[in-house]
């Protein structure tokens, strides 16, 4: 559960802290897809693993280098 708490909150937290509100500066939202996904799974079969790996890593890395509190969630068959 941690990782999908901001880090102030976190912090707040752990000092026993219960209710919390604070101003936020920017906040973005990216919806990434990846374009017929289906196709991927068919074509690259157990190497699908560690295509998203990679995906994922270069999130994070690009996170932490910009100092971006990911939160991920995932929502399957929304539509």
């Amino acid at each position: 559960m941690a990782i999908l708490v901001p880090k102030f909150v976190k912090d707040r937290m752990t000092h026993g802290e219960t209710t919390m509100q604070e101003a936020q500066d920017d906040v973005g939202i990216l919806f990434c897809d990846i374009v017929d996904f289906d196709k991927v799974i068919t074509s690259e079969g157990t190497k699908i693993v560690e295509i998203l790996d990679e995906i994922f890593r270069n999130f994070d890395h690009l996170c932490l280098k910009h100092g971006i509190q990911k939160i991920e969630v995932f929502l399957n068959n929304l539509l």
